[in-house]
């Protein structure tokens, strides 16, 4: 077997709707270009391909634009979303972005993973989090005007005076707590990638979240 890992490169197609949140840059097109292939992990993200490294063509963004979008998308990837070792993929989504089989085998799991989602319960989930100052009145968000299983759009982007993003490699902890919850704050969850005031966070749900129809129902 020879490694031609690096003859080849992969490359990204973001859809228009990513430019449009960003508020800069041109926008893409949203036809579907030779050799490449709609994300198969979610379509919302746009277009993937593996093209020989003598075929790339000059990049027109920024890579930082493509982790902004794949958070408004709730899509984690790499290891400050998924840590080796420490994150199940059940709690990751994977069974959501078409990263794991229930219908072939065999695989290392194989057996907890389809337990757990189709008899057991899924209580961690990775959701998409909006931060915003406490005092900018006019950045109220409407959140249940977007479908929950949609990419988020322009209108959550504002700025903020404090940045989501931690000072070293050291997990930030989430604390919240419930309407009538006499004993204070708790931990939910932990702060995962952040994109300005967008960030993908781990957090423990309240009842199952087996299904794609648990998140439209939340």
């Amino acid at each position: 077997i020879d490694d031609v890992s690096k003859g080849y490169h992969s490359m990204a197609l973001l859809p228009r709707a990513a430019t449009d949140a960003a508020g800069e840059g041109t926008a893409p097109s949203d036809t579907q270009p030779s050799d490449f292939f709609v994300d198969p992990r979610f379509g919302g993200m746009g277009h993937r391909a593996i093209l020989p490294a003598s075929q790339v063509p000059v990049a027109s963004g920024k890579l930082s634009d493509y982790h902004f979008w794949r958070v408004c998308c709730g899509v984690p990837e790499g290891p400050r979303d998924l840590k080796i070792d420490e994150v199940m993929p059940l709690h990751a989504n994977l069974d959501l972005l078409d990263f794991i089989s229930f219908s072939k085998g065999c695989y290392v799991g194989q057996e907890l993973l389809t337990r757990t989602k189709h008899r057991g319960a899924v209580r961690r989930r990775i959701f998409t989090v909006v931060a915003r100052d406490a005092s900018a009145a006019a950045a109220e968000m409407q959140v249940t005007s977007v479908k929950r299983t949609d990419p988020l759009t322009a209108e959550f982007v504002v700025p903020t005076t404090e940045s989501l993003q931690p000072t070293d490699d050291k997990d930030v902890v989430i604390f919240g707590q419930t309407n009538g919850d006499t004993k204070g704050p708790k931990q939910v969850g932990t702060l995962l990638t952040t994109s300005g005031n967008l960030a993908l966070c781990m957090l423990r749900c309240e009842g199952a979240f087996n299904e794609v129809s648990s998140f439209e129902q939340a």
